[in-house]
């Protein structure tokens, strides 16, 4: 997974901010905002961990099914309660992203016999992501949010 938030520079930011409130309002919104990050950080964490301990599906797509040509598909799986879920972790994602993984998901129920749920859990979107994803059967989930000075 190559999914990075700088968290020393967004501690940084909320620090500064709280030694700048003046206001007693603002020194209150400042703490919010820490206890929010802190928050954030921990349960980013935690769900990166738990995404590193589920199993990974690779398959040989010698006849080209996803992308045209042959390649090796590499995508995360996750079994809950029987349900499979293959799940892609992306910073930023395009319109390609989901599509890829819409024939991903065709390919691991031709190849296992098992339907599953796709689902990605994105930094951000590029425009039109949801509307496709919608159409083509894809969850996307946002997880991060811009912070900047």
């Amino acid at each position: 997974m190559s999914l990075s938030i700088d968290w020393s520079r967004l501690e940084e930011v909320v620090e500064r901010a709280v030694r700048r409130a003046r206001s007693e309002e603002l020194r209150e919104m400042a703490e919010a905002i820490k206890t929010l990050a802190d928050f954030m950080k921990t349960g980013f964490k935690e769900m990166l961990d738990r995404i590193d301990r589920v199993e990974k599906w690779v398959y040989n797509d010698v006849e080209g099914f996803v992308h045209g040509v042959p390649s090796i598909i590499e995508v995360d799986v996750v079994i809950r309660d029987k349900e499979y879920i293959l799940l892609e972790v992306k910073s930023r994602v395009g319109r390609g992203d989901v599509y890829e993984l819409s024939k991903v998901g065709k390919l691991y129920e031709r190849v296992t016999g098992v339907k599953p749920r796709l689902a990605i859990l994105a930094g951000f979107m590029d425009r039109g992501v949801k509307e496709l994803a919608e159409k083509l059967g894809v969850e996307v989930m946002p997880i991060a949010a811009s912070f900047s000075t």
